[in-house]
């Protein structure tokens, strides 16, 4: 994270500073922003119903995956991560290449920080739903398990965790006593 602010802030000082490379680097960037591809423009029609069908389409499919699969299953769930994962990297190509204002250092330096920032929460979200797709269903295991616990066969180790700061010592000697006499 260090390298990254650190990294930032020396091209950031660069620009500011007008040092050649990096002002036509970004001087670049300015044109790409205003003449993107066609395939990340957005499109530009007289019916106002055309960027709908997209989300009917995603609508439908969403809809049809829950009545289909109502408990979630790995087919399910790979795909409704698969839709998310796609619109994400769609977002992130239109944010890259449409909204960021690289006119001036300033601009850019606001413009770019706010951008890194949002994809440090993009990625926490990416990471979850990385992890979504490594769900296993233990409802069985779980089950077998809790007749276990009932009938008394099965009694798990338990570590409670006190956590104390400056408490009083007669405090602490009655939690660690209620404590004790915890039955599972």
């Amino acid at each position: 994270m260090l390298i990254l602010v650190t990294s930032f802030s020396a091209i950031a000082l660069a620009w500011l500073a007008g040092q050649g490379q990096i002002t036509q680097l970004f001087a670049q960037l300015d044109i790409w922003q205003r003449n993107p591809p066609m395939w990340l423009e957005a499109p530009i029609v007289n019916q106002q119903h055309y960027l709908l069908l997209p989300t009917i389409i995603l609508m439908v499919v969403v809809l049809g995956v829950t009545k289909i699969s109502p408990r979630p299953r790995t087919w399910s769930r790979n795909l409704v991560v698969g839709v998310l994962l796609a619109l994400l990297a769609r977002y992130l190509l239109w944010r890259i290449f449409s909204t960021l204002n690289l006119v001036d250092p300033l601009n850019a330096f606001f413009s770019l920080g706010l951008f890194f920032l949002e994809m440090l929460l993009l990625t926490s979200s990416i990471i979850q739903l990385f992890l979504m797709l490594r769900v296993k269903n233990r409802s069985a295991q779980a089950s077998q398990l809790s007749l276990d616990v009932i009938s008394g066969r099965f009694n798990p180790s338990v570590d409670i965790l006190i956590p104390t700061y400056n408490e009083p010592c007669f405090i602490l000697k009655r939690t660690i006593i209620g404590c004790q006499g915890i039955d599972y």
